[in-house]
């Protein structure tokens, strides 16, 4: 990810545009392969070192060398430092103060050499190990190697991830997209949990999600904006796409309209889905008791009615076949709870069970909802941490029930 003082972009109007590079620029390739060398070679150096070699390279006033550099640099990792260091720092101070109270030397000649006797080491080694974790210290341990072109592509997804860092709204519409890649779409959206809300423009078979920007959200607005900016490069590997954003920067809003004709290509390798530790393990303790219904992760994409879709956690197989969805909602969820149950309560029964987390369920304003809904009431349970095998079993049987009568 790119800081803001690497952004460039400009702004005519109300639109912003940011400032994109051709990947194709036979200088621009150059740069990237001389870096990217660089960086090869890199690991067991200090990042000092590392920073002595680009400084003297040919590229150094290149305007672009600064945002290379940073998205070459995430791309390494340090040697963890194990806390010997700071120990070792302790002992050597300790060591210095006691010579200096236990008796005066005339000189700082005379107190290093006091030093090294004691030590058994010369000053140098020491003052080169005093302070070995500081951050111009630190030795790189590996690189995660990329072709000069890919790093081009990655510049240009970087301008656009660092925009939406400060977005207020976002929409992405799948533009004619078939099922299996709604379905990637969807557990990607899932996997970085993003509050949205989803319509399906029946008439052009596209699939629009209207995001919050990390601007309209209250609490770990920061953590929220980065997990935006990291579900761009998904929305890159769609085939055809638009996004719609309004952006907060110099104390403007500004408009940022794209869509996949930039050919920006995405860094991100395929998309495998990712399953929570926590539910894989609730849906091996379920199948576990050998019940009436086998648990599997969920990948089926569920259409409710009334322009509303959900893309169910686990899905649960009766032995006659049938099909029982569950989807969970956590605090990123909350927003989208309230119309879910408006939802339901009016279409007609829907294979669908709803668990909601406890801190959720006593929000002041989700708590009246659940009360009042009779829905909730069959169809829904409330959870502490993650559901239990047995509270949805028991949801499973009453959601039954009323499914027969």
């Amino acid at each position: 990810m790119l800081t803001k003082d690497l952004l460039r972009y400009r702004s005519r109007k109300d639109r912003i545009y940011p400032t994109l590079i051709k990947v194709d620029d036979p200088e621009l390739l150059a740069l990237a392969a001389a870096l990217i060398q660089v960086f090869k070679s890199a690991p067991g150096s200090r990042l000092s070192e590392l920073d002595d070699e680009i400084e003297s390279g040919p590229w150094l006033n290149h305007v672009l060398l600064p945002a290379f550099k940073k998205l070459l640099l995430d791309r390494c990792d340090e040697i963890e430092e194990d806390g010997v260091i700071a120990d070792r720092r302790t002992d050597l101070l300790q060591a210095a103060e006691k010579l200096r109270r236990d008796g005066g030397y005339p000189t700082l000649a005379d107190f290093h050499s006091a030093m090294m006797s004691h030590i058994g080491e010369d000053v140098a080694s020491m003052q080169e190990r005093l302070y070995a974790d500081l951050p111009e210290f630190r030795k790189i341990k590996t690189f995660e190697e990329l072709t000069p072109e890919a790093l081009l592509h990655r510049y240009n997804s970087a301008q656009i991830q660092g925009l939406l860092l400060v977005a207020q709204e976002v929409e992405v519409r799948i533009v004619d997209a078939n099922l299996a890649e709604k379905r990637k779409f969807f557990r990607c959206l899932k996997f970085q949990r993003l509050l949205s809300s989803t319509v399906i423009d029946e008439s052009a078979k596209d699939t629009v999600c209207k995001l919050s920007g990390p601007l309209k959200i209250f609490q770990n607005s920061q953590s929220y904006g980065m997990r935006l900016a990291q579900f761009f490069p998904y929305i890159l590997q769609m085939p055809k796409w638009q996004l719609s954003a309004e952006i907060k920067i110099g104390g403007k809003v500004l408009t940022l309209e794209l869509d996949h004709r930039v050919g920006i290509q995405s860094h991100y390798k395929k998309f495998t889905p990712f399953v929570p530790p926590e539910l894989t393990a609730f849906i091996s303790s379920f199948n576990e008791r050998k019940g009436p219904f086998a648990a599997t992760v969920g990948e089926e994409f569920l259409a409710l009615g009334q322009q509303s879709y959900c893309f169910p956690d686990v899905t649960f197989t009766g032995a006659d076949g049938g099909k029982v969805h569950l989807e969970i909602f956590h605090r990123w969820h909350a927003g989208q709870l309230a119309n879910r149950l408006k939802v339901l309560a009016t279409t007609s029964k829907q294979p669908l069970v709803i668990g909601v987390a406890q801190d959720v369920a006593n929000g002041k304003d989700t708590a009246p909802i659940l009360e009042e809904s009779a829905w909730f009431s069959v169809h829904g349970f409330i959870f502490k941490n993650l559901p239990t095998p047995k509270s949805v079993q028991q949801v499973l049987v009453r959601h039954a029930a009323a499914s027969a009568g």
